[in-house]
């Protein structure tokens, strides 16, 4: 019998949300597409110990899967960055040699 993929002995993934987190009056002040944002970072995360601080997300990313324009997907990262929910890492470019997202660290995470 054929042994199954690493994705499914690990079950589906999925992002938490945690009461503690969404109570706080951080992320109270935060507007929806902020919060949408913060999800759509996290379901990125890959678990403890495997790529926090390395998270690719670039604006454009956001502003097409949430769909709201660049300037909106700026303005709601920079409020998770002011409130504390993500730390920019690794400044994202776009260049001809070398094309990178930004990368982002989420602060609730080790």
């Amino acid at each position: 019998m054929a042994s199954k993929p690493k994705s499914q002995e690990r079950g589906p993934r999925y992002v938490a949300l945690y009461h503690w987190v969404m109570d706080t009056k951080a992320w109270k002040s935060l507007n929806p597409n902020a919060r949408c944002a913060y999800a759509f970072i996290a379901r990125r995360y890959a678990g403890p110990g495997r790529n926090n601080g390395m998270i690719p997300c670039s604006v454009r990313e956001i502003a097409d899967d949430l769909g709201i324009g660049k300037t909106t997907a700026q303005t709601a990262l920079d409020a998770l960055q002011d409130r504390g929910f993500i730390v920019q890492t690794r400044r994202g470019g776009l260049n001809i040699k070398h094309r990178h997202a930004t990368e982002w660290l989420l602060t609730e995470f080790k």
